[in-house]
């Protein structure tokens, strides 16, 4: 089984990923939000991206050279695997944004309500 040639795609798709996270956060940065709420979108998407570039190149560059072929496990496996990393990549701009606003958010204040 060749997990070289499949640790590197993930790296590639990592890199794309924050490519596009990047260019969110350079997006919102130019939309200049001022609200409370939406203040801290860029930092979170730069952050995310910055998370992914990092970890994009740390699969990529040590297996840049691994051997082109792939059979059908490798390709369930590669598969699988950029699900479930491209789903935890998406899913960072949430986290850093929802750890650094501000602790009464309206949806946590719907929730608390009776």
């Amino acid at each position: 089984m060749n997990h070289r040639f499949v640790i590197r795609q993930i790296g590639v798709l990592l890199l794309a990923l924050s490519c596009v996270l990047g260019a969110l956060g350079a997006y919102a940065f130019v939309l200049g939000l001022t609200d409370d709420l939406e203040s801290r979108t860029p930092a979170a998407f730069a952050v995310a991206g910055a998370c992914g570039l990092l970890a994009g190149l740390l699969a990529f560059v040590p297996f840049r050279r691994a051997t082109p072929q792939i059979e059908r496990r490798e390709a369930m496996l590669l598969v699988a695997l950029t699900w479930i990393v491209g789903a935890a990549l998406a899913s960072l701009p949430y986290y850093f944004w929802a750890l650094w606003c501000p602790s009464e958010i309206p949806a946590r204040a719907l929730l608390r309500w009776r």
